[in-house]
């Protein structure tokens, strides 16, 4: 098996989230973070999981802003993601909305890939593809007029005298 295969399906369940807004780590029972892990573990590849991870997340406009003392310096958001999680659990699919570290913690993934999705749903509204695995067209061999006008340059680096 080859490491980047290995790489894409070796997710395993983080730490759970203590959070009291939502709780998130009571409402999924144990089979269901179990089946979460393994039907992500099961795409294909990064560029797969990504869309399936960007399906999950929802980007809202902000809807109310608290008043700050200091608004020339605060960094003002326009949008405000939202989380959420599919699994199967006894012969039915469930979704639920949960926070980004219940997110991360069932998918086994980082906060960092999480940030790479968000810039990508932001600016274009569409999960990113792999640019790794693109190769580009450029010919690396140069044309016969262009290889002509190198050689007919005078340089300082030439051995003939002129």
């Amino acid at each position: 098996m080859s490491i980047k295969k290995l790489k894409v399906q070796s997710h395993e369940i983080g730490k759970e989230c203590d959070c009291k807004r939502l709780q998130c780590s009571r409402k999924i029972p144990v089979e269901g973070k179990q089946n979460i892990v393994k039907s992500f573990n099961l795409l294909e590849s990064t560029d797969i999981q990504n869309s399936h991870l960007c399906e999950l997340i929802s980007i809202v406009p902000v809807k109310n802003r608290r008043p700050r003392l200091d608004e020339e310096n605060a960094r003002l958001s326009d949008v405000v993601a939202l989380y959420n999680i599919r699994y199967l659990y006894e012969n039915n699919f469930t979704e639920l909305e949960v926070c980004r570290d219940e997110f991360i913690a069932l998918h086994g993934i980082t906060r960092r890939r999480i940030e790479y999705l968000l810039t990508s749903l932001k600016s274009t509204g569409i999960p990113p593809t792999g640019k790794k695995e693109k190769h580009s067209n450029i010919p690396l061999k140069l044309s016969n007029d262009t290889r002509n006008k190198i050689k007919g340059r005078d340089s300082h680096y030439s051995t003939k005298d002129y």
